[in-house]
């Protein structure tokens, strides 16, 4: 087929000359003489260039001079005719439409006899920046010519030009290589522009009739989507580099913008989605490092020796849709069969490298980035599944995006109810042990989605979200979610979840399910339905019977039905809150055998409501709250916390007599340790002197802090070997005195909670009179 476009264009012509008026130089005569060249050299700088995020001076890479937009004129009668001429022969040969590129004068450069550009490649100088266009004026010399070189394809443009009525033009992309060899007499002076497609432009060029080419396209996607074997999508590579920012179908250059529309039609009728993307490959390897810094940046090829690459990653993202809207979809992993056409992904220059070194004789670690863009066609039908590989925040943007399109009239990937119930298909669930950033960021998206699948009003796809994923998979961070959705539902088919979601999970998350329960009361109870208050009320029961739990192993099956190994876990106490709306829970609905059972169990089980610190602030909370006042479970938690505070700190801590220190801690026989003993059991010893080597003296180091003894060290730097001064503290009986003083002010609480106790006058007596003792006010 006939290629639309090329990666450059360039040509002669001979026309009227532009006025050009370049600072003290003035207006320029063509050839331009000896005397206005030196003019033009004096009033110019040294051009930078781009080094990574810096701009740098380097004349071994460019040497040349530049004169900024702002210090020059360029005009003329039949300047615009010349240089409308110019444009269009050079867009024709990009393959872009001339009335979509706008142009801006970016500088006037000056090459000197010896001046040269190592190669590079043009970085986006301004918004929507796609090639470069330099016109050579006429000057005398020799050499300086432009090469430029793409895909393994180099053309060399001659900018010599002394005919008083003849310019050279070079246009090309701004991806492609590009060097400007040494003048080799003379001088080099040329005008360059930017060259821009404007944001409505379109396409880049106007592909041709691929009719048949398209329909051939399409019947093989659809084969493709056929077949059950086949990788979910299709990774077609384009030609051209751009970058993330850049990229749309709006600026596919040359032939990739006519891949583009085939591809876009051709997806079109086979019922697939096409959008634009990033492909990312990283490379991890071993290397030999040349250099003394630890990490490096951007390392050059000569600083270090490749050894083996160990890993390599590959995924997509930067998403860009045919409407021009952005696909926020996150990364999505590139699997094996997916890429095309075969063996274009070519390594090449990586775009950045960063190395490691490692300490000791490890060698370093290589990482190499390559960014290529790419057009990506799947089935609309396999969306949810193929958004699924990269994570609900993928699947759950899609969603969302296509809910707003409905919601606008805006054609869809299919009826939205469908997409609900596919997205409910294929949710991804999070793993067994997540990090908790990321268990937070699963929960914030599938309560985005639950409370969608409401708005969208797929009922039954709602049912099975909560019933398949949300009840299984539960957090604390979908209440407010599955609120949203309990009112939605209906108290009828929410009873057939609440109690599997609180037997299964309350001993996980007790905090969240009674918040759960609380929001539940507060959004759904108070309205006088008696459907809810039947289906609250047996959720509450449930929670009471699997409050025994809290801090054992889990059981249970997961979303397929198969049994899931019992997971130990580590008992966590309630806080008083969490209590408190336990409690208030149960008295809501009138449950007060559950809260005496689930007194007694708080008062056996002090891992979960600690005596001294949790049942004092729970009965300080509850002390106001209806109910509460005589009932028997807040009586028997009063006793409870009261006797416990009484039994230890019914008269203050006596100052230790002597310096004898606890020496239970103490783990080992040696007999260092053996000594260290006898130092901690000595009455009248304050101070012990170890004289031994740096690892005994560790060793019992060690012990010490291990064991918790209230001992400090030091070491004293004289003689040999050192010696290990160990010096006993009053820390613990500072602990023991700063507990009491707690004590006393948890006393003073339960005492005015004692009033709501029937028959606590004497034990209320009792910590009046402790809360005396104290002298503590």
């Amino acid at each position: 087929m006939i290629r639309p476009g090329d990666y450059c264009a360039h040509g002669r012509l001979f026309a009227p000359m532009p006025r050009v008026e370049a600072g003290a130089a003035g207006v320029l005569s063509f050839p331009i003489p000896a005397v206005q060249v030196q003019a033009l050299i004096a009033g110019a700088e040294r051009a930078p260039y781009g080094r990574g995020e810096e701009t740098v001076v380097d004349r071994s890479v460019r040497d040349c001079l530049q004169i900024e937009p702002d210090e020059i004129g360029v005009g003329g009668r039949t300047w615009a005719e010349t240089f409308g001429d110019v444009l269009g022969r050079a867009s024709e040969g990009l393959g872009c439409p001339a009335d979509a590129v706008t142009t801006g004068l970016y500088k006037l450069l000056v090459y000197e006899t010896g001046g040269f550009f190592a190669p590079h490649r043009d970085t986006e100088k301004a918004d929507g920046m796609v090639a470069t266009l330099v016109i050579s004026l006429p000057v005398a010399g020799s050499g300086g010519e432009l090469v430029i070189r793409h895909q393994g394809r180099e053309t060399v443009v001659d900018m010599r030009t002394e005919e008083p009525s003849e310019l050279v033009f070079a246009a090309f992309y701004a991806d492609c290589e590009h060097e400007i060899l040494p003048v080799t007499d003379g001088h080099r002076v040329c005008l360059v522009y930017n060259l821009m497609l404007r944001a409505d432009g379109g396409i880049a060029t106007e592909a041709p009739d691929y009719g048949a080419a398209t329909e051939a396209i399409a019947t093989e996607l659809a084969v493709r989507c056929r077949d059950p074997g086949a990788s979910g999508k299709l990774v077609w590579l384009l030609e051209h580099d751009y970058s993330a920012a850049g990229l749309s179908f709006g600026t596919l250059k040359n032939v990739d913008a006519a891949i583009g529309r085939v591809l876009s039609s051709a997806a079109e009728r086979a019922d697939c989605l096409v959008h634009a993307a990033i492909v990312h490959i990283e490379e991890t390897g071993s290397a030999s490092y040349f250099g003394y810094e630890r990490e490096v940046e951007d390392i050059a090829d000569d600083e270090y020796e490749l050894i083996e690459i160990h890993d390599i990653d590959c995924w997509l993202d930067g998403w860009a849709r045919p409407d021009g809207e952005a696909g926020e979809y996150g990364a999505l992993p590139l699997l094996a069969g997916e890429l095309m056409p075969p063996g274009r992904l070519a390594p090449g220059v990586p775009d950045t490298q960063r190395l490691t070194e490692a300490s000791g004789n490890a060698g370093a670690t290589i990482e190499r980035l390559y960014c290529r863009a790419a057009l990506v066609v799947w089935p609309k039908a396999d969306s949810a599944r193929v958004l699924a590989q990269a994570g609900a925040g993928s699947l759950a943007a899609f969603l969302a995006g296509e809910w707003r399109r409905a919601s606008a009239d805006v054609p869809t990937s299919g009826p939205i109810r469908d997409l609900a119930s596919q997205a409910v298909d294929f949710w991804p669930l999070p793993s067994r042990h997540p990090a908790r950033s990321k268990r937070e960021a699963w929960e914030g998206h599938t309560s985005e989605t639950l409370e969608l699948l409401c708005s969208i009003g797929n009922r039954e796809a709602t049912l099975r979200f909560l019933r398949e994923v949300v009840v299984p998979h539960y957090g604390g961070g979908l209440n407010g979610a599955i609120v949203t959705a309990a009112a939605e539902i209906g108290a009828e088919k929410m009873r057939e979840l609440l109690c599997p979601l609180v037997a299964s999970n309350l001993s996980r998350h007790a905090k969240g399910i009674v918040d759960l329960g609380d929001r539940l009361c507060a959004r759904l109870e108070d309205g006088g339905d008696e459907a809810w208050r039947d289906a609250l009320r047996e959720m509450v029961v449930a929670m009471c019977t699997a409050m025994p739990t809290v801090g054992g192993p889990l059981d249970g099956n997961d979303r397929k039905g198969a049994r899931v190994r019992p997971t130990p876990l580590v008992p966590v106490a309630l806080t008083a809150v969490t209590l408190e709306r336990f409690f208030a829970l149960l008295w809501r609905f009138g449950l007060d055998s559950e809260a005496e059972a689930a007194a007694r169990l708080f008062i056996g089980r002090p891992d979960l409501a600690s005596p001294d610190r949790i049942v004092p602030a729970l009965l300080d909370a509850l002390h106001s709250a209806t109910g509460a006042r005589g009932g028997s479970a807040f009586a028997a938690l009063w006793h409870h916390g009261s006797g416990f505070l009484l039994s230890r700190s019914r008269l203050p801590p006596a100052p230790p007599a002597d310096w004898v220190v606890e020496a239970d801690g103490l783990s080992c026989a040696c007999e260092h340790c053996a000594e260290l003993r006898r130092f901690c059991a000595a009455p009248n010893a304050e101070v012990g002197r170890f004289a031994v080597r740096q690892d005994l003296r560790e060793h019992l180091r060690h012990e010490i802090k291990s064991g918790g003894i209230d001992i400090r060290c030091e070491t004293e730097r004289r003689g040999r070997p050192y010696t290990l001064v160990c010096v006993k503290t009053r820390r613990a009986f500072e602990r023991r005195l700063r507990q009491y003083e707690e004590d006393i002010v948890w006393m003073r609480r339960l005492v005015g909670a004692a009033e709501a106790v029937p028959g606590s006058a004497d034990i209320a007596e009792a910590l009046r009179a402790a809360i005396g003792q104290s002298g503590l006010r």
